[in-house]
């Protein structure tokens, strides 16, 4: 049986208005000048402090965890509830679950709590064995986070039951393909998301146009283990 791991950002929802608020909000305050909202979509994906250095390279240590601390505040508890769900999001995990009994678990860089709540609004999740948050160490144990979705994959991976072969990650951006590389799983790519994907960069790979899109792919995937 096949386990989906699926990323949130840009695979189950367009969270960019939300994200980019939070950034300009953070940008403000250090007096930074942010990109375009369409210059900065291509690099939602990694945590924020890595979408820092790529921005502002020369910014110091003390002023990305400065941003950082502006950019969480402000996001964790206003602008996360800005997005739009991806027409057909809701009925296809739905029918994942409930007509091919597909397990899945939610791999993400937003933290634990705010997800969950995000996924309530379209009661989504009981749909999910494990929610997993950038911070989910923090939320139930040991007080510290994942610094990368790699780390994430990772542990998830010891949770779930199901071989490697049969484990896939749906992801819409380059760092979400290099983590499921690293960690030696299958990789599905949400092609209308975040990540504008160049020629070469999926050669080999399944893509998805939409979220819709998914359950045929699973179906076929299905039918090939």
């Amino acid at each position: 049986m096949l386990h989906l791991l699926l990323d949130f950002d840009g695979t189950l929802a367009d969270t960019s208005s939300g994200i980019y608020s939070s950034f300009s909000h953070a940008c403000s305050i250090l007096d930074l000048t942010p990109p375009s909202l369409t210059t900065f979509r291509g690099f939602i994906g990694p945590p924020v402090e890595q979408i820092v250095q790529h921005i502002y390279p020369t910014l110091s240590p003390n002023l990305i965890n400065d941003f950082k601390m502006y950019f969480r505040d402000n996001y964790d508890t206003i602008n996360y509830k800005k997005l739009e769900w991806y027409k057909g999001t809701r009925q296809t995990l739905f029918d994942l679950r409930n007509n091919l009994n597909i397990d899945m678990s939610l791999v993400t860089n937003k933290p634990t709590i705010p997800a969950k709540l995000l996924l309530d609004q379209l009661d989504l999740t009981r749909n999910f064995t494990y929610i997993v948050g950038i911070d989910y160490p923090h939320v139930t144990a040991n007080n510290i986070k994942f610094l990368n979705k790699s780390e994430s994959l990772l542990f998830i991976l010891t949770k779930i039951k199901t071989k490697k072969s049969h484990i896939f990650y749906v992801g819409d951006t380059l760092s979400d393909y290099r983590a499921s590389n690293q960690v030696g799983i299958g990789f599905v790519a949400a092609t209308y998301g975040f990540h504008q994907w160049s020629q070469g960069e999926l050669d080999d790979t399944i893509t998805i146009s939409s979220i819709e899109c998914l359950y045929s792919t699973v179906v076929s995937l299905l039918s090939s283990i």
